[in-house]
């Protein structure tokens, strides 16, 4: 803003001196301010002089800012390809855990596939993106579940034992009844 401000007052100060030269020249600028032609021209010039310097530098510091401007947009740049890599990585780490996930409920005896054991993933994947251990507790808690009991530290952890718990004790619909009486805004699976 202030390199706006000075260019445009040195522009102003431009346009002065070559009015008051103009004026000058056919006399009325001398006889008006007390001075002399030839000291009223020596004003001028000097006045012109820090003019035409001031309007170096305000082209100067122009430039510097230009040359910030690109700076600016190349770091800009750099941070948006980061931000693609960083996705990118996201997705594929999603894709491994949802692997993992998915090896472990065979392990578990809860294999994915169709009917009743499809609901097993769906449930897992879920609980582990739309909830969090807080969210997971009171569901437990709701269901009469002893959350104390489910094995696991990690989000991914209890909820894996979690899914194989109901799912052995033949509980899957009541707790996907709680689930979707807690979290309305998360489209859980059909249980029949």
């Amino acid at each position: 803003m202030q390199v706006g401000y000075g260019v445009l007052t040195v522009v102003n100060i431009a346009v002065f001196v070559g009015n008051a030269q103009q004026l000058f020249r056919r006399g009325g600028f001398a006889g008006a301010s007390g001075l002399d032609a030839n000291q009223t021209f020596i004003l001028l010039q000097q006045l012109l002089e820090r003019t035409q310097a001031d309007l170096a530098s305000a082209r100067g510091e122009i430039q510097v800012l230009r040359n910030e401007l690109q700076a600016a947009e190349f770091r800009f740049e750099i941070a948006n390809r980061e931000i693609l890599d960083l996705r990118t990585r996201f997705e594929e780490v999603e894709t491994v855990n949802k692997s993992l996930l998915l090896w472990k409920l065979k392990e578990n005896g809860v294999e994915p596939g169709r009917g009743r054991r499809r609901v097993g993933s769906q449930l897992l994947h879920l609980l582990t993106s739309r909830l969090s251990m807080t969210d997971l507790k009171s569901a437990c808690f709701e269901a009469e579940i002893p959350f104390e009991e489910i094995e696991g530290e990690a989000l991914a952890d209890k909820a894996l034992n979690l899914v194989t718990y109901v799912s052995k004790r033949e509980k899957v619909k009541e707790f996907v009844d709680v689930l979707k009486e807690l979290r309305p805004d998360v489209n859980w699976p059909d249980v029949e």
